[in-house]
């Protein structure tokens, strides 16, 4: 018998992507109101994570990921030195440190920083001083006592404020060749008509989108509420369709099926897409609530009543992966991070989490994986162990590792792999968070045989999400 390898790829998925047409994992989500007992004020706009801010010893803490990405910076974990690595978005991620940690550390630039009150972890978030980091980026940090709001003002380059990764070979080769292609055309000169996926678009009644495609495989329940009527019978052309009142409200696919008015393909890149629709969306307001955007992994547009986020390959020259149109309306009405718990909800994460991964498997030339019952229960119940004690690791707080987990799961194994997220609202932010990290992705192009995953909901309808991949005997099922 080969012998059991266990492999754990963890990543901090801190706050997960908000994608505003469908969220971690990128991976910063921020609103604005105006309720809160501190106010945070970014550039003039007021802001709130979803852990508030607080003071301690006189220091007013917010989220490390989310005072970082509001000012235009990049942030990664470093498990291993157990820093948080915050950077300009034209300048790598360094971090001085070597060997394992125990304290968290914040690096800035390449540079540890010391703040008077150290990092701590609370509700899940790395809670730091905001005039600290704030300061550390270049920006200028003033508290009003009358209002309790603490005003960050920093300059955003336009680098920063419309491409938050670094500049394609593309950009670099064009550089300043065109006027044009400095300011490009404003997303009104462009007319939306022509988006299709599979010949279905927004607005199509139920009975053409039947005669056209047949039947669905399946119904899943999205995060705004309507179904999701899922076409997963062939991998290489996968399609999601979103039904509301018998008609076409939202469209998704990562198998490149689809047509724009713009003949963007899976060989488009990021830059392309910019240089075509401008600079994309940097929030959408929902009644009182501003929802941000700012990532590398996707850009959004608003375009004739649907918005439409382009999702990208970090990892392989920033090419299209996916395409997520969602009707105006329908995402206006969703005025809140997360969908309420449900069942059918969980199942529907659970699955969709399942096929995407296979959608990415079949397109790099590997067999899609099988699922298997019995791994997807161990999944589940650590995905249910972190949402009720509001932790994030691989190891639970008994404890148990991924191995002892599978061990007491009465499953037998040669290979496994485990990944795990936090905070994205719904599958599809999640898979691309895993898509574009390096130690998550190799789990999911892994040489594997079977797929468990398990989704569970805190009680702010915060979902948590565990992945198992698996080689050894058990039943193997072609779909959930």
């Amino acid at each position: 018998m080969k012998k059991a390898v266990l492999v754990v790829v963890l990543a901090l998925f801190v706050i997960g992507l908000f994608v505003p047409a469908a969220a971690a994992g990128s991976e910063g989500m921020v609103t604005a109101a105006q309720d809160e007992e501190i106010k945070i004020e970014v550039n003039g706009k007021l802001i709130v994570s979803d852990v508030p801010p607080q003071i301690v010893s006189g220091r007013t803490i917010v989220p490390l990921r989310f005072i970082g990405e509001a000012l235009g910076s990049m942030v990664e974990w470093c498990g291993t030195t157990r820093a948080v690595l915050i950077d300009d978005q034209d300048k790598p991620l360094l971090s001085p440190l070597s060997g394992p940690g125990t304290d968290i550390t914040i690096v800035i630039n390449g540079k540890a920083l010391q703040t008077d009150v150290p990092p701590q972890i609370i509700d899940g978030r790395t809670m730091v001083p905001i005039r600290v980091v704030g300061e550390a980026l270049g920006a200028h940090v003033a508290w009003d006592g009358t209002s309790r709001t603490v005003s960050v003002q920093k300059e955003l380059h336009k680098e920063e404020a419309s491409d938050f990764g670094t500049h394609s070979d593309l950009e670099e080769q064009e550089g300043e060749a065109t006027v044009e292609s400095e300011k490009p055309k404003p997303q009104a000169e462009y007319a939306a008509d022509g988006f299709n996926f599979r010949e279905i678009a927004i607005g199509d009644a139920a009975t053409e989108v039947e005669e056209v495609l047949g039947r669905a495989a399946r119904q899943d329940l999205s995060k705004y509420g309507f179904y999701w009527e899922v076409y997963n019978q062939d991998y290489s052309d996968y399609l999601q369709v979103g039904m509301e009142n018998g008609r076409v409200v939202a469209l998704y696919s990562n198998s490149g099926n689809w047509r724009t008015p713009y003949g963007f393909t899976s060989a488009t890149s990021k830059s392309q897409v910019q240089q075509v629709l401008g600079s994309p969306l940097d929030s959408i307001r929902k009644g009182n609530t501003n929802f941000i955007m700012r990532d590398a992994k996707s850009d959004t547009y608003l375009l004739d009543g649907f918005f439409a986020t382009f999702m990208y390959d970090l990892l392989d020259g920033e090419r299209l992966d996916a395409i997520l149109l969602v009707e105006q309306g329908v995402e206006e009405g969703m005025a809140s991070f997360y969908a309420p718990y449900s069942a059918a909800r969980q199942a529907s994460f659970e699955r969709q989490v399942f096929d995407l991964t296979n959608v990415l498997r079949v397109k790099q030339g590997l067999k899609p994986l099988y699922w298997n019952d019995k791994v997807a229960a161990v999944a589940r119940e650590h995905s249910e162990d972190m949402a009720r004690q509001g932790y994030f690791s691989h190891t639970g707080l008994d404890g148990r590792s991924p191995f002892d987990r599978i061990k007491d799961g009465g499953i037998t194994f040669t290979a496994a792999s485990e990944n795990i997220a936090m905070g994205q609202a719904n599958s599809i932010e999640a898979y691309h968070g895993w898509l574009n990290s390096a130690g998550h992705r190799r789990s999911m192009l892994g040489d594997y045989e079977m797929l468990g995953v398990g989704v569970a909901f805190a009680n702010t309808g915060k979902p948590y999400y565990t992945q198992k991949f698996y080689t050894g005997p058990g039943e193997k099922k072609a779909r959930p």
